[in-house]
């Protein structure tokens, strides 16, 4: 069994619950086989746009108060700054001191989010203006892969109504997973240079 297989049995078993929990620790993966899962009609794609954004910026404001300390106990501050220095370098260059205008692109940005928000936290961004950018940045962001989701959620029924939906329904996800990664791929070379 794999993880898009596993995924989608997980949120069929467990159904909204499941969305909140996976969105939080797992993000797109399971938020776009939520969707996709909402357009085979298991739930409103309201439910998943509402829960996955609720869960993700809770967990974006989880990483912005602990994620420093964390990162520092764990012995991977220094390893995780020297990493991402050129990208801070690029980043600071871009906007300046408007710190908080990040948020609402980097989440288009494949591998960066985490970094993001304890930079963030570093640079002493107040926590009401984190949220606030956060929540927008998130919501833009959800909104266009939930679309992406549950549209190909819909195609699939449409396309083949007499073969297993299951298999269609794990070949859209990896290639929506694999679009994307190649998408975010090409914007964070774009806009960082990396």
């Amino acid at each position: 069994m794999d993880i898009d297989s596993s995924v989608a049995s997980f949120l069929i078993t467990y159904k909204i619950p499941a969305i909140f929990i996976g969105a939080f620790f797992f993000g797109e993966t399971v938020i776009i086989t939520a969707a996709f899962l909402a357009g085979q009609g298991l739930w409103s794609v309201y439910e998943v746009f509402l829960i996955s954004l609720v869960s993700t910026v809770i967990s974006d404001v989880v990483w912005f108060y602990f994620g420093e300390y964390i990162l520092q106990k764990t012995h991977r501050w220094e390893k995780f700054w020297y990493h991402k220095e050129k990208a801070v370098a690029k980043l600071d260059e871009m906007l300046g001191e408007h710190h908080h205008y990040h948020l609402l692109y980097l989440k288009f940005l494949y591998g960066i989010r985490i970094f993001a928000i304890v930079y963030l936290a570093h640079k002493k961004l107040p926590i009401r203006t984190f949220t606030i950018y956060d929540t927008l940045g998130t919501a833009f962001y959800h909104a266009l892969i939930i679309a992406g989701g549950f549209l190909a959620g819909k195609g699939a029924t449409h396309i083949a109504p007499y073969i297993n939906q299951l298999e269609y329904g794990i070949i859209a996800i990896i290639l929506l997973v694999l679009g994307y990664k190649f998408i975010s791929a090409w914007i964070k070379k774009k806009v960082i240079g990396e």
